[in-house]
């Protein structure tokens, strides 16, 4: 293990994620948004806060506590909504070029199929669909640290981050271990 490195869990997990391919020189200006920019859905800035005010009345400690499937529901009326004002704008909301969906993902970096080629040293400017409230995902600068040939024409990547805000890097480890919790759930079903 290198001196400094830290180990993160895992896991086999789908995600769908865009991404842009991005040149060494744009990697400060990727940094410098995802530093100050936010993953948090403009239209959920007021729901955070009405949230909190809940939280507070009812003495609950963490945002899961607050109802998922409302949570949920509001994400996907937000993204009906951005549908539509691509459709009457006539221009995508996202920016982003190619979609994928990781193979797997940890607090370090994930793996993805494709049938695109990428050398190992390619920086990606990544968009990770991992809603943890108010977030409507989490964004950070990849870098391609291996490829494996596959069949087909298909290549598998090793994605990992060079640069990630720590939140998001914890909110990345807190959705696995749900993720991982959700999977020994279902092996001690399949048992029984």
């Amino acid at each position: 293990m290198v001196k400094g490195k830290r180990e993160y869990l895992r896991l086999p997990v789908k995600v769908p994620f865009s991404y842009n391919i991005i040149e060494e020189s744009e990697k400060g200006r990727i940094i410098e948004e995802i530093s100050t920019g936010s993953n948090i859905c403009p239209a959920f800035e007021n729901i955070e806060s009405f949230a909190k005010l809940i939280m507070e009345k009812h003495k609950l400690q963490e945002t899961k506590e607050i109802n998922p499937v409302m949570l949920e529901m509001l994400l996907l009326i937000m993204n009906k909504l951005e549908r539509l004002e691509e459709h009457l704008t006539g221009s995508p909301v996202n920016t982003y070029k190619h979609k994928g969906t990781t193979e797997d993902l940890s607090g370090g970096g994930f793996s993805f199929i494709t049938t695109h080629t990428y050398p190992v040293g390619t920086f990606m400017d990544v968009f990770l669909d991992i809603r943890m409230f108010p977030k409507c995902g989490i964004r950070a600068l990849g870098r391609v640290v291996r490829n494996e040939q596959l069949q087909e024409g298909r290549m598998k990547y090793g994605v990992g981050f060079e640069f990630i805000r720590e939140e998001d890097r914890e909110d990345i480890i807190k959705y696995l271990f749900i993720k991982q919790r959700e999977i020994l759930a279902k092996r001690r079903l399949e048992k029984a």
